[in-house]
């Protein structure tokens, strides 16, 4: 956390390098149970990637399936449906239909 903070204060919330710490901090903080510090931490990761980066991007993606599983932990099956299809919906626009990454996504609703 204190990575985190050093490098907000350093370069701002919007920089690379923060949002990487951003999202690996959700992830460990996932990995040690603490899903209620992990949610709202990668919501505001995955927002300001959306704002910086777009919704198009694969980091954005990856952070979006994140939240995916993460929710699904917590048993927020409702949430975690809708942001599936919503990761699925944008890469299908990206990649097309037949891409490995949305066969999985796919796999992943049923």
């Amino acid at each position: 956390r204190a990575v985190l903070e050093e490098g907000a204060n350093e370069y701002g919330e919007e920089h690379l390098s923060t949002l990487v710490d951003m999202h690996n901090l959700s992830i460990y903080l996932q990995e040690q149970g603490k899903y209620e510090e992990a949610e709202p931490l990668l919501h505001r990761c995955i927002t300001i990637k959306v704002k910086v980066q777009g919704k198009e991007t694969i980091d954005t993606l990856q952070s979006m399936n994140h939240l995916v599983n993460l929710l699904a932990l917590q048993g927020k099956f409702k949430e975690a449906e809708s942001s599936l299809r919503e990761s699925l919906t944008l890469k299908e626009e990206i990649h097309g239909p037949q891409h490995p990454g949305i066969l999985n996504n796919i796999h992943n609703l049923a």
